[in-house]
Protein backbone atom coordinates (compact mmCIF):
# COMPACT_ATOMS: atom_id res chain seq x y z
CA UNK A 1 0.00 0.00 0.00
CA UNK A 2 1.33 3.42 -0.95
CA UNK A 3 1.82 5.92 1.86
CA UNK A 4 2.54 9.61 1.41
CA UNK A 5 4.14 10.66 4.67
CA UNK A 6 3.50 14.39 4.87
CA UNK A 7 2.49 16.40 7.90
CA UNK A 8 -0.81 18.27 7.91
CA UNK A 9 0.04 21.26 10.05
CA UNK A 10 -3.34 22.97 9.92
CA UNK A 11 -5.41 20.53 11.98
CA UNK A 12 -4.56 22.11 15.35
CA UNK A 13 -5.50 25.58 14.15
CA UNK A 14 -8.76 24.15 12.81
CA UNK A 15 -9.50 22.63 16.20
CA UNK A 16 -8.72 25.83 18.07
CA UNK A 17 -10.99 27.87 15.83
CA UNK A 18 -13.72 25.24 15.87
CA UNK A 19 -13.89 24.97 19.66
CA UNK A 20 -13.61 28.70 20.32
CA UNK A 21 -17.39 29.08 20.48
CA UNK A 22 -17.59 26.46 23.23
CA UNK A 23 -15.73 28.66 25.72
CA UNK A 24 -16.41 32.23 26.89
CA UNK A 25 -13.71 34.36 25.31
CA UNK A 26 -13.22 37.94 24.23
CA UNK A 27 -12.60 38.77 20.58
CA UNK A 28 -8.91 39.56 21.13
CA UNK A 29 -8.18 36.42 23.17
CA UNK A 30 -6.90 33.09 21.87
CA UNK A 31 -7.73 29.48 22.68
CA UNK A 32 -5.63 26.35 22.35
CA UNK A 33 -6.48 22.68 22.74
CA UNK A 34 -3.97 20.28 24.28
CA UNK A 35 -3.80 16.58 25.04
CA UNK A 36 -4.23 16.77 28.77
CA UNK A 37 -3.38 19.20 31.53
CA UNK A 38 0.34 18.42 31.72
CA UNK A 39 0.71 18.85 27.97
CA UNK A 40 -0.94 22.26 28.19
CA UNK A 41 1.15 23.30 31.19
CA UNK A 42 4.43 22.17 29.63
CA UNK A 43 3.76 23.96 26.35
CA UNK A 44 2.61 27.19 27.96
CA UNK A 45 5.25 27.32 30.70
CA UNK A 46 8.23 26.20 28.62
CA UNK A 47 7.13 28.22 25.62
CA UNK A 48 6.90 31.33 27.78
CA UNK A 49 10.25 30.63 29.43
CA UNK A 50 11.98 30.24 26.06
CA UNK A 51 10.30 33.21 24.43
CA UNK A 52 10.87 35.56 27.38
CA UNK A 53 14.20 34.21 28.61
CA UNK A 54 15.39 37.75 29.37
CA UNK A 55 13.19 37.69 32.49
CA UNK A 56 14.95 34.98 34.55
CA UNK A 57 12.62 34.71 37.56
CA UNK A 58 9.40 32.74 38.02
CA UNK A 59 7.21 31.99 41.01
CA UNK A 60 4.95 29.10 41.98
CA UNK A 61 2.29 28.86 44.67
CA UNK A 62 3.08 25.52 46.27
CA UNK A 63 1.00 22.79 47.82
CA UNK A 64 -2.17 22.87 45.75
CA UNK A 65 -1.82 21.02 42.43
CA UNK A 66 0.21 18.32 40.73
CA UNK A 67 -0.02 20.11 37.37
CA UNK A 68 3.40 21.80 37.57
CA UNK A 69 5.40 18.80 38.78
CA UNK A 70 6.63 17.73 35.33
CA UNK A 71 7.60 21.18 34.12
CA UNK A 72 9.27 22.53 37.24
CA UNK A 73 12.54 20.53 36.90
CA UNK A 74 12.86 21.77 33.33
CA UNK A 75 12.53 25.37 34.51
CA UNK A 76 15.35 24.80 37.00
CA UNK A 77 17.52 23.23 34.28
CA UNK A 78 16.98 26.28 32.08
CA UNK A 79 18.61 28.42 34.76
CA UNK A 80 15.53 30.23 36.02
CA UNK A 81 15.36 31.35 39.62
CA UNK A 82 12.20 29.83 41.09
CA UNK A 83 10.51 31.49 44.03
CA UNK A 84 8.41 28.86 45.85
CA UNK A 85 5.66 30.66 47.75
CA UNK A 86 3.50 28.98 50.42
CA UNK A 87 -0.20 29.64 49.94
CA UNK A 88 -0.31 31.00 53.49
CA UNK A 89 1.68 34.03 52.31
CA UNK A 90 -1.04 35.11 49.88
CA UNK A 91 -3.95 37.39 50.79
CA UNK A 92 -6.95 35.55 52.17
CA UNK A 93 -9.81 34.60 49.82
CA UNK A 94 -12.08 37.57 49.45
CA UNK A 95 -9.34 40.07 50.30
CA UNK A 96 -9.68 43.46 48.59
CA UNK A 97 -7.92 44.19 45.32
CA UNK A 98 -5.43 46.48 47.08
CA UNK A 99 -4.08 43.53 49.09
CA UNK A 100 -3.46 41.54 45.93
CA UNK A 101 -1.80 44.52 44.29
CA UNK A 102 0.49 44.93 47.29
CA UNK A 103 1.40 41.26 47.14
CA UNK A 104 2.15 41.46 43.41
CA UNK A 105 4.37 44.49 44.04
CA UNK A 106 6.47 42.37 46.41
CA UNK A 107 7.55 40.05 43.58
CA UNK A 108 11.01 40.56 42.07
CA UNK A 109 11.09 43.02 39.20
CA UNK A 110 12.29 40.41 36.69
CA UNK A 111 9.49 37.94 37.43
CA UNK A 112 8.44 36.30 34.17
CA UNK A 113 5.31 34.45 35.27
CA UNK A 114 3.56 33.02 38.32
CA UNK A 115 2.15 29.47 38.38
CA UNK A 116 -0.90 28.89 40.57
CA UNK A 117 -4.06 26.81 40.94
CA UNK A 118 -7.64 27.99 41.13
CA UNK A 119 -9.04 24.88 42.82
CA UNK A 120 -7.94 21.61 44.40
CA UNK A 121 -7.93 18.62 42.03
CA UNK A 122 -9.29 16.20 44.64
CA UNK A 123 -11.41 17.98 47.24
CA UNK A 124 -12.77 20.75 45.02
CA UNK A 125 -11.59 23.50 47.38
CA UNK A 126 -11.92 26.90 45.70
CA UNK A 127 -8.90 29.04 46.53
CA UNK A 128 -10.65 32.31 45.70
CA UNK A 129 -7.83 34.01 43.80
CA UNK A 130 -9.64 35.71 40.95
CA UNK A 131 -7.93 39.01 41.79
CA UNK A 132 -4.45 37.46 41.59
CA UNK A 133 -4.76 37.34 37.81
CA UNK A 134 -5.71 41.03 37.75
CA UNK A 135 -2.89 42.08 40.08
CA UNK A 136 -0.25 40.21 38.08
CA UNK A 137 -1.57 41.61 34.82
CA UNK A 138 -1.23 45.14 36.17
CA UNK A 139 2.51 44.45 36.59
CA UNK A 140 2.75 42.78 33.18
CA UNK A 141 3.61 39.48 34.82
CA UNK A 142 2.09 36.47 33.11
CA UNK A 143 -0.49 34.74 35.28
CA UNK A 144 -0.30 30.99 34.61
CA UNK A 145 -3.43 29.58 36.27
CA UNK A 146 -4.59 25.96 36.30
CA UNK A 147 -8.28 25.19 36.74
CA UNK A 148 -9.13 21.57 37.52
CA UNK A 149 -12.92 21.98 37.75
CA UNK A 150 -13.58 25.62 38.66
CA UNK A 151 -13.97 26.68 35.02
CA UNK A 152 -17.09 24.53 34.73
CA UNK A 153 -18.84 26.58 37.41
CA UNK A 154 -16.83 29.79 37.95
CA UNK A 155 -16.50 31.73 34.70
CA UNK A 156 -14.15 34.67 34.98
CA UNK A 157 -12.35 37.16 32.81
CA UNK A 158 -8.70 36.66 31.96
CA UNK A 159 -6.37 39.64 32.16
CA UNK A 160 -4.44 40.62 29.01
CA UNK A 161 -1.41 38.89 30.57
CA UNK A 162 -3.37 35.92 31.90
CA UNK A 163 -3.53 32.26 30.89
CA UNK A 164 -6.28 30.00 32.21
CA UNK A 165 -5.49 26.32 31.58
CA UNK A 166 -8.73 24.38 31.93
CA UNK A 167 -8.74 20.62 32.47
CA UNK A 168 -11.55 19.07 30.42
CA UNK A 169 -10.69 15.42 31.10
CA UNK A 170 -7.62 13.24 31.54
CA UNK A 171 -7.11 13.42 27.78
CA UNK A 172 -7.79 17.07 26.92
CA UNK A 173 -7.27 20.60 28.22
CA UNK A 174 -8.12 24.04 26.85
CA UNK A 175 -5.92 27.08 27.40
CA UNK A 176 -7.43 30.56 27.25
CA UNK A 177 -4.79 33.17 26.46
CA UNK A 178 -5.18 36.85 27.24
CA UNK A 179 -4.82 39.43 24.49
CA UNK A 180 -1.17 40.25 25.31
CA UNK A 181 0.07 36.67 25.69
CA UNK A 182 2.43 35.83 22.83
CA UNK A 183 3.70 32.42 23.92
CA UNK A 184 4.52 30.36 20.81
CA UNK A 185 3.40 26.72 20.59
CA UNK A 186 6.13 24.13 20.95
CA UNK A 187 4.81 21.03 19.20
CA UNK A 188 1.00 20.92 19.52
CA UNK A 189 0.73 22.55 16.09
CA UNK A 190 2.84 19.73 14.62
CA UNK A 191 0.54 17.00 15.94
CA UNK A 192 -2.43 15.52 14.11
CA UNK A 193 -5.83 16.36 15.58
CA UNK A 194 -8.33 14.07 13.89
CA UNK A 195 -12.08 14.07 13.45
CA UNK A 196 -12.59 11.08 15.76
CA UNK A 197 -10.81 12.87 18.58
CA UNK A 198 -12.88 15.96 17.97
CA UNK A 199 -16.02 13.92 18.53
CA UNK A 200 -14.57 12.76 21.86
CA UNK A 201 -14.03 16.34 23.00
CA UNK A 202 -17.53 17.33 21.90
CA UNK A 203 -18.89 14.47 24.00
CA UNK A 204 -16.85 15.61 27.01
CA UNK A 205 -18.13 19.16 26.66
CA UNK A 206 -21.73 17.94 26.43
CA UNK A 207 -21.62 16.09 29.76
CA UNK A 208 -24.02 17.57 32.34
CA UNK A 209 -22.18 19.42 35.08
CA UNK A 210 -23.74 21.46 37.83
CA UNK A 211 -23.38 22.38 41.44
CA UNK A 212 -26.03 21.54 44.04
CA UNK A 213 -25.14 23.20 47.31
CA UNK A 214 -28.29 22.09 49.11
CA UNK A 215 -27.85 18.42 48.19
CA UNK A 216 -24.15 18.45 49.07
CA UNK A 217 -24.63 20.13 52.44
CA UNK A 218 -27.61 17.92 53.35
CA UNK A 219 -25.67 14.76 52.47
CA UNK A 220 -22.60 15.83 54.44
CA UNK A 221 -24.72 16.63 57.52
CA UNK A 222 -26.35 13.21 57.25
CA UNK A 223 -23.05 11.37 56.81
CA UNK A 224 -21.42 13.22 59.70
CA UNK A 225 -24.31 12.97 62.18
CA UNK A 226 -25.45 9.39 61.48
CA UNK A 227 -22.45 7.56 60.07
CA UNK A 228 -19.40 9.04 61.77
CA UNK A 229 -17.90 10.77 58.75
CA UNK A 230 -15.91 13.95 59.27
CA UNK A 231 -15.96 17.13 57.24
CA UNK A 232 -12.94 18.02 55.14
CA UNK A 233 -12.97 21.64 56.18
CA UNK A 234 -12.80 24.07 53.27
CA UNK A 235 -13.31 27.82 53.53
CA UNK A 236 -14.57 27.99 49.93
CA UNK A 237 -15.42 25.12 47.66
CA UNK A 238 -17.13 23.80 44.56
CA UNK A 239 -20.46 22.16 45.26
CA UNK A 240 -20.15 19.54 42.56
CA UNK A 241 -19.09 16.88 45.08
CA UNK A 242 -19.57 15.67 48.61
CA UNK A 243 -16.14 15.54 50.28
CA UNK A 244 -15.93 13.75 53.63
CA UNK A 245 -13.68 11.19 55.27
CA UNK A 246 -14.16 8.40 57.80
CA UNK A 247 -11.57 7.44 60.44
CA UNK A 248 -12.56 3.75 60.47
CA UNK A 249 -13.58 2.96 56.90
CA UNK A 250 -11.90 2.62 53.55
CA UNK A 251 -13.41 5.21 51.23
CA UNK A 252 -12.72 3.06 48.16
CA UNK A 253 -14.66 0.13 49.63
CA UNK A 254 -17.64 2.29 50.57
CA UNK A 255 -17.66 3.91 47.12
CA UNK A 256 -17.58 0.58 45.32
CA UNK A 257 -20.45 -0.88 47.37
CA UNK A 258 -22.56 2.23 46.82
CA UNK A 259 -22.09 2.04 43.07
CA UNK A 260 -23.04 -1.63 43.01
CA UNK A 261 -26.05 -1.22 45.29
CA UNK A 262 -27.59 1.71 43.43
CA UNK A 263 -26.90 0.10 40.03
CA UNK A 264 -26.73 3.47 38.34
CA UNK A 265 -23.90 5.18 36.42
CA UNK A 266 -23.47 7.77 39.15
CA UNK A 267 -20.14 9.20 40.19
CA UNK A 268 -18.35 8.19 43.35
CA UNK A 269 -14.64 8.43 43.91
CA UNK A 270 -11.94 7.71 46.42
CA UNK A 271 -8.21 8.21 46.28
CA UNK A 272 -7.04 4.90 47.71
CA UNK A 273 -6.19 1.59 46.12
CA UNK A 274 -4.10 0.55 43.17
CA UNK A 275 -5.58 3.17 40.83
CA UNK A 276 -4.26 6.04 42.94
CA UNK A 277 -0.96 5.23 44.71
CA UNK A 278 -1.35 8.53 46.43
CA UNK A 279 0.61 8.61 49.64
CA UNK A 280 4.06 8.82 48.01
CA UNK A 281 2.79 11.07 45.21
CA UNK A 282 0.69 13.47 47.27
CA UNK A 283 3.58 14.42 49.53
CA UNK A 284 5.15 16.32 46.65
CA UNK A 285 2.32 18.77 46.03
CA UNK A 286 -0.52 18.48 48.58
CA UNK A 287 0.41 20.74 51.47
CA UNK A 288 -0.29 20.45 54.29
CA UNK A 289 -0.30 16.74 53.57
CA UNK A 290 -3.42 14.94 54.87
CA UNK A 291 -2.86 12.04 57.21
CA UNK A 292 -2.92 8.43 56.04
CA UNK A 293 -6.28 7.97 57.78
CA UNK A 294 -7.76 10.99 55.99
CA UNK A 295 -6.58 9.79 52.59
CA UNK A 296 -7.75 6.22 53.19
CA UNK A 297 -11.15 7.35 54.45
CA UNK A 298 -11.76 10.10 51.88
CA UNK A 299 -15.01 9.66 49.97
CA UNK A 300 -16.17 11.87 47.10
CA UNK A 301 -19.75 11.58 45.85
CA UNK A 302 -21.64 13.44 43.15
CA UNK A 303 -24.84 15.36 43.99
CA UNK A 304 -26.77 13.02 41.69
CA UNK A 305 -25.77 10.04 43.79
CA UNK A 306 -26.63 11.55 47.17
CA UNK A 307 -30.02 12.69 45.84
CA UNK A 308 -30.95 9.07 45.11
CA UNK A 309 -33.94 8.05 47.29
CA UNK A 310 -32.13 4.91 48.49
CA UNK A 311 -28.86 6.67 49.26
CA UNK A 312 -29.14 6.62 53.07
CA UNK A 313 -30.22 2.97 53.20
CA UNK A 314 -27.50 1.81 50.83
CA UNK A 315 -24.88 3.88 52.63
CA UNK A 316 -25.85 2.18 55.89
CA UNK A 317 -25.43 -1.22 54.24
CA UNK A 318 -22.07 -0.20 52.80
CA UNK A 319 -20.89 1.02 56.20
CA UNK A 320 -21.92 -2.26 57.85
CA UNK A 321 -20.23 -4.30 55.13
CA UNK A 322 -16.92 -2.44 55.38
CA UNK A 323 -16.50 -2.47 59.15
CA UNK A 324 -13.61 -4.92 58.82
CA UNK A 325 -12.05 -3.38 55.72
CA UNK A 326 -9.15 -1.81 57.61
CA UNK A 327 -6.05 -3.81 58.33
CA UNK A 328 -5.26 -4.22 62.05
Amino acid sequence: MMKIDLLRTHTWEDWNEGFRSEFPMKADEHGRMYRGLEHAVCEMVLGTALFFSHKPQVAIIEGETWAFEAVLPQIYKMGFQVQVIPASQLPAPGAPAADWQTWAESLPRETNFVMWAEDHPVTGADFGRELLDVALGAKRILSMAVSHSAHFFRPRDVSPYGVRIQSLSEEYAWARLGARVRTPPLFAHRMIWGANERAQVEKILSLPRREDRAAVEDAERLMISKFGFREWGMARRLYDRVAVWHPDRNGAAVAELLKRALQLPLDSESVTGCEHPVLPAFTQWWQPMPSADEVRGLLLLSPDLVRHPLFEDKLREAMDATVFELNP
